[in-house]
């Protein structure tokens, strides 16, 4: 039975030398901490604990299906969004740091409002919508995914919604509804076919129709603009995220639409992350 120190280190050894981990330590550190609990900064408090011989192979069965391509948020079952756990796996969508930034202007434009209706378009795991929910008290949201497998995952991660979400099966491009919303969000697919076939195998591992449209990145923008005006009430705010050579396009799509105040947020690398505009 290994303590945790000897677990780390040959953990990262072995990552170390698969040449596709950017961060060997940092991922060690999270495998370890699914067996040994807390947050990976804490773990070299935890060196000399003991692991048990079933989950030290357990942890170095998930380092080998890592090094195999193995997206580490789907080997772990788990991925944290907005400090919130959402349940991730094969054929979902993995909930990145970069869409926190689309997250959190749904939250401020939120708290602007005494009761909102959110609507998520395109939500795979969930974690737009349901971060908004149960950060604001005051929003009820519809989250529309199309496909069966990511749909799974959005109905296994309403439990953090506290029921103030509910899951709709629906194609995102053509949904409709009797009522109108105060916010609409969506993180569309906006990868290029180009940029797609330049991707790493960690990625590619996700559903491709989560990423690319197939074609110049920009046809759910096409589609999903002309449809959420319709769907938003007067003074009501739609926000993608966006690629970072995108904002032109896309703004240039919500004016024609009929969209006022169009403005970017941008991310902490300077890049314009979310466009924003107003019905």
């Amino acid at each position: 039975m290994p303590d945790v120190r000897t677990a780390y280190e040959k953990l990262v050894a072995a990552l170390s030398g698969s040449g596709l981990v950017e961060a060997p330590e940092f991922e060690a550190k999270l495998i370890l901490c699914r067996f040994v609990g807390g947050e990976p900064r804490e773990l070299p408090l935890k060196y000399a604990l003991t692991l048990s011989d079933s989950d030290a192979a357990e942890a170095y069965g998930i380092a080998e299906k890592r090094m195999a391509g193995e997206p580490l948020q789907y080997l772990l079952g788990q991925w944290e969004f907005m400090s919130l756990p959402f349940f991730v796996g094969r054929g979902v969508f993995i909930p990145s740091p970069d869409t926190e930034h689309l997250a959190t202007v749904g939250i401020d434009f939120v708290k602007t409002l005494e009761k909102a209706r959110l609507l998520d378009l395109c939500a795979g795991s969930g974690c737009v919508g349901i971060s908004v929910a149960q950060y604001c008290e005051n929003v009820t949201a519809d989250l529309v995914e199309l496909y069966p497998e990511a749909f799974a995952y959005l109905e296994k991660n309403l439990y953090l919604a506290e029921g103030r979400c509910r899951a709709i099966n629906a194609d995102a491009l053509t949904f409709r509804s009797p009522e109108k919303y105060d916010v609409i969000l969506s993180n569309p697919p906006y990868v290029t076919a180009d940029e797609y076939a330049r991707l790493p195998a960690d990625v590619t591992a996700q559903p491709k129709t989560a990423l690319t449209d197939g074609g110049d990145g920009l046809k759910f923008y096409r589609k999903l603009t002309k449809n959420a005006f319709s769907l938003l009430r007067d003074g009501g705010m739609l926000a993608f995220e966006i690629g970072y050579k995108q904002y032109e396009p896309v703004s240039e799509m919500m004016f024609s639409a009929g969209f006022k105040h169009i403005h970017p947020v941008r991310d902490y690398a300077g890049l314009r992350r979310v466009v924003i505009g107003y019905r």
